[in-house]
């Protein structure tokens, strides 16, 4: 018997649902749009609250009456909290039933459905494919959703089984456990895991994997390990003469060189290949960040003028980590996909491969002798 597609994501979506109900009710009350001009809405909105608000609140009343000793219960108390309780429920019923009849998109907001397979294939690209893992008490189920087909396999592991598995090549991935990385177990996970439904996806270049449980410490990618030892070698190779030369700029424009590779990732037409350049564009990425910090560092002609330069940095990590998703998202609002926004991120690493080429020539800063002076004491 098949699982049901919708009903395996009716368990996350149970978490979510409570929170985006009270966010969305709370933004009723604070942005005009569901305020102004819409009275009804408000009124509705404010009604719901209100019921369960004092849903939660008779529901401890009841715990508390039904927790007294014995011999203390109220009998008479207990029966009218569940009367009110069962009454408030009634109220919120016929609430929610006109929320979803007169105003049907803020009934989708606060309490959303599953997704059919059908409504998934609607929102996915020809060059995507969605992977969905749902782990069980003795087997678990992968789900395979693209375009224009849809596959479901079990999986002979359950909940506990798939953690040990995790568990021990998460251990690989530490830093001081390299050499422990496990390229069997690992190949083991993707075979089972992935293999299942391998040749429904295996010709898309887009995965989107939403694991469950302890699958979510899967990482996907080990760009964070990789550049951490690209960074140790580039440390290593380069002598006292060279870092005071600013020759860490080569590596610098190395890591942006490669992390434009991205811009290639819509075009393959095979997942292992994507997988490589997705896992080299984010290693080189970070590469390249961490040895700009070091190579801003190495270029300072004195080490009074750290504070300025780090706070610098920040400030423009800052700006572009608050930009960058809402640029992204307008750019595949005009375009319909990541294509623009991915091209945009390569010509971006292009355009920081020059300049640190160009602009990390001479030293930076104030001289020595200058900071010197600016630091001793005044004798006037």
């Amino acid at each position: 018997m098949p699982p049901d597609f919708a009903a395996a994501f009716r368990p996350g979506l149970a978490e979510v649902t409570p929170a985006l109900s009270r966010s969305a009710a709370s933004r009723s009350t604070t942005l005009p749009r569901f305020g102004a001009g819409n009275d009804a809405l408000a009124s509705l909105v404010r009604q719901d609250q209100d019921l369960s608000s004092y849903r939660r609140d008779r529901e401890k009343a009841l715990v508390a009456a039904l927790s007294k000793p014995e011999g203390q219960a109220n009998a008479g108390q207990i029966d009218q909290i569940r009367k009110q309780i069962d009454e408030t429920e009634r109220k919120l019923a016929t609430v929610k039933a006109q929320l979803a009849k007169d105003f049907p998109n803020y009934a989708a907001l606060s309490n959303p459905k599953p997704l059919s397979v059908e409504d998934v294939q609607k929102l996915l690209q020809p060059y995507e494919a969605l992977v969905f893992l749902l782990p069980g008490e003795s087997e678990s189920y992968v789900f395979a959703v693209t375009r224009d087909g849809f596959d479901w396999r079990t999986i002979p592991a359950g909940r506990d089984d798939l953690a040990a598995k995790v568990a021990a090549f998460r251990r690989g991935l530490d830093l001081d456990n390299m050499r422990e990385f496990d390229i069997g177990l690992a190949n083991e996970l993707y075979a089972l895991l992935i293999g299942p439904v391998d040749a429904l996806v295996k010709d898309k270049g887009h995965l989107l994997v939403a694991p469950s449980g302890s699958l979510t410490a899967v990482p996907f990618a080990l760009s964070t390990v990789l550049s951490i030892a690209l960074s140790y070698g580039c440390d290593r190779l380069l002598d006292a003469r060279a870092l005071a030369e600013g020759k860490r700029r080569n590596a610098v424009a190395f890591g942006a060189l490669l992390s434009a590779t991205i811009v290639a990732t819509p075009y393959v037409g095979s997942i292992w290949i994507a997988t490589i350049i997705l896992t080299v564009s984010l290693t080189a990425n970070t590469f390249a960040q961490s040895m700009n910090f070091a190579l801003a560092n190495d270029r300072l002609r004195s080490q009074g003028d750290v504070g300025r330069t780090y706070a610098f940095f920040t400030l423009g990590g800052i700006t572009f980590g608050i930009l960058g998703p809402i640029v992204t998202g307008y750019l595949v609002g005009w375009a319909g996909d990541f294509k623009v926004a991915l091209i945009l991120c390569g010509l971006l690493a292009l355009i920081a491969m020059v300049l640190v080429m160009t602009m990390t020539r001479r030293p930076l800063g104030e001289t020595a002798m200058d900071a010197a002076a600016i630091a001793a004491p005044s004798h006037s």
